[in-house]
């Protein structure tokens, strides 16, 4: 009886280690899952201080880089306004060939193929919490893609600024200007005559935040919105005219 009692002992100590031992991995899982979390949310907590701290610079260099452009947009309003002075002169009037500019709204050509990635007027960045107004419109493209003229016209300037980088303004009837910026070539030299779908310059990325792409701007004594004169089709083929009129 004395030994049965020292086996029963034996096995209900027994099946109390087993017990402690099940418990015991149990905790082991629960802390190296607990262990596994708190890794997984250490490198997040890292990743977003990472990206917040990321964020902080590109705003600081977006905020810098709408600054460098919004001065060189002052330039280019003062040239503009200059050039609408002068035109009142009979001696400085372009003669439209075929329609006239002021007659193509929603018809112009696209400038470049692309597409649409800042709109004219107020643009709000989500991710940088930023604001910008746009006096033209942004086109993505791909960089070295042709760039074309949208209508009949002659160049009116070619030159660098900050901002903008290589920028091209063409002249058209009626006292219109259109711009091309962001250029990673010019084609055309000043005062030659241009007609729609002209290969005038090539997509760059000069002093882009946002990598290759066009930014268009038309002008009638103020900037007008591009979106509602470029046409529904991309990008179409245009017949080549003799470009009428006097300087």
């Amino acid at each position: 009886k004395y030994i049965n009692n020292i086996k029963d002992n034996i096995d209900e100590l027994q099946q109390k280690n087993d017990t402690l031992s099940k418990d015991l991995a149990y905790q082991k899982r629960i802390v190296q899952k607990k262990k596994s979390e708190s890794a997984v949310l250490s490198k997040k907590q890292r990743s977003l201080k990472k990206k917040k701290g990321q964020i902080k610079i590109n705003r600081q260099t977006y905020s810098a880089e709408i600054k460098k452009k919004e001065a060189s947009e002052k330039r280019l309003v003062k040239l503009m306004t200059e050039y609408s002075r002068k035109r009142k002169a009979p001696s400085a009037v372009l003669a439209p060939v075929g329609t006239p500019f002021a007659q193509l709204r929603g018809k112009l050509m696209w400038p470049v193929k692309g597409s649409i990635i800042s709109h004219f007027g107020i643009n709000y960045n989500k991710e940088l919490k930023t604001r910008k107004r746009n006096r033209g419109i942004d086109i993505k493209a791909v960089l070295g893609a042709n760039i074309y003229s949208v209508w009949h016209g002659r160049v009116f300037t070619a030159q660098w600024l900050p901002g903008f980088g290589r920028i091209l303004i063409i002249e058209h009837d009626g006292g219109y200007l259109t711009t091309y910026a962001h250029l990673s070539d010019i084609l055309v030299d000043l005062e030659e005559v241009v007609y729609p779908g002209k290969v005038i310059a090539r997509v760059g990325d000069s002093e882009s935040f946002e990598g290759p792409k066009l930014y268009f701007q038309i002008w009638k004594d103020v900037f007008l919105d591009p979106e509602k004169w470029l046409g529904r089709k991309r990008i179409s083929v245009m017949v080549k005219q003799d470009y009428i009129g006097t300087l």
